[in-house]
């Protein structure tokens, strides 16, 4: 469960709450600085409360950008029973106007471990519920897995005693069976749990990325920073465009890996990178359809390989855009990297 609190233009309610509640407070004066922090922070805050003293606080574009992933609480300093309403229309979890009751602190105090419980449990149903998906996708895998291997070892007995040009049929079937097999269990683990996120040698993890053997060519920038995420997920984005680029690009395509943005310079700053190939490149009529699960232009594609790497981007909040390389391939470009501090 989550305890971390953001109050916005509350500074003297604030300070007197956080001595009557078990949680840690953070003060945002304006909605600006507010929605700023929190799109950068979401995932911390279990509750907001907010104030309304409209124009300079107004409860109802803070809302549009949090409560529908954390529960608002509207504390207005000129309350009234149409502001209540319209509160409550947009989303607000809780309304309390200080004036209606004669313990406003220990009333919102009271509201915070509500909202917090409710979050709490359902993150726990929730996790309980990923666990067990994930669970399953991997017995379900390992199942498939057992025939598969079977079924080559056979093939591999029967290319020793006869030469026939079905033999290369079955054996790309059974490459495609793999592969759709390994994102199904790609998708488990990473398309669905929070990432526990580290600092990462991105160039390093990028070349582990690349496939080996292969008569395709890359060439990595050397400038690119570490990043703050989760190893594994990020391995799995860039193993995903890869083969995404070899699939479409054929076995000699180039693919360059680098910077959108010159280098960070200062801590805290976030990054773009692009992925791009001097394949055939994708329709522009089709860009919008790539990320979705089961679209694919290759007779080889399982339809599953982009479609994670966009619930990848998204469990990590950052972007993921697509358009045309210079040299007339595709070039992905990851918006909104945030880089690790120097040491």
């Amino acid at each position: 469960m989550n305890h971390l609190v953001l109050f916005v233009g509350l500074p003297e309610f604030a300070s007197t709450v956080e001595s009557h509640i078990d949680c840690s407070i953070v003060e945002r004066d304006s909605i600006e600085d507010a929605i700023e922090i929190f799109s950068a922070r979401s995932d911390e805050f279990g509750c907001v409360i907010t104030g309304h003293n409209y124009p300079a606080i107004d409860a109802s574009r803070l809302l549009d950008h949090v409560s529908n992933q954390t529960p608002v609480i509207v504390i207005p300093t000129n309350g009234s029973s149409s502001l209540a309403t319209a509160m409550y229309a947009n989303g607000a979890a809780g309304y309390i106007d200080p004036d209606t009751t004669d313990t406003p602190v220990e009333t919102v105090g009271e509201l915070i471990h509500k909202q917090l419980a409710e979050a709490g449990s359902a993150d726990s149903s929730l996790a309980e519920e990923n666990k067990r998906l994930e669970e399953f996708v991997s017995f379900v895998s390992h199942e498939l897995n057992n025939p598969i291997q079977k079924s080559r070892s056979g093939l591999d007995l029967i290319a020793a005693e006869c030469d026939s040009d079905y033999i290369d049929e079955v054996d790309t079937t059974l490459d495609r069976m793999e592969e759709l097999v390994d994102d199904l269990l790609a998708l488990a683990k990473y398309g669905y749990n929070s990432p526990d996120v580290t600092d990462v040698e991105l160039r390093e993890v990028i070349s582990d990325s690349w496939p080996t053997p292969t008569t395709a060519d890359i060439e990595i920038d050397s400038s690119l920073p570490s990043i703050i995420a989760e190893e594994s997920m990020v391995k799995q984005i860039f193993e995903n465009l890869f083969r995404n680029a070899i699939e479409h690009g054929g076995p000699h395509v180039q693919v360059r890996v680098g910077m959108v943005d010159p280098p960070p310079t200062d801590e805290g700053d976030s990054v773009s990178i692009y992925v791009a190939d001097n394949g055939p490149g994708i329709d522009p009529e089709a860009r919008s359809k790539i990320f979705e699960f089961g679209h694919t232009d290759s007779q080889n594609g399982t339809g599953l390989g982009l479609a994670i790497v966009d619930r990848i981007v998204e469990t990590f909040g950052w972007e993921i855009t697509v358009t045309e390389s210079s040299d007339g391939g595709a070039r992905f470009e990851l918006h909104g990297i945030p880089t690790a501090p120097t040491r």
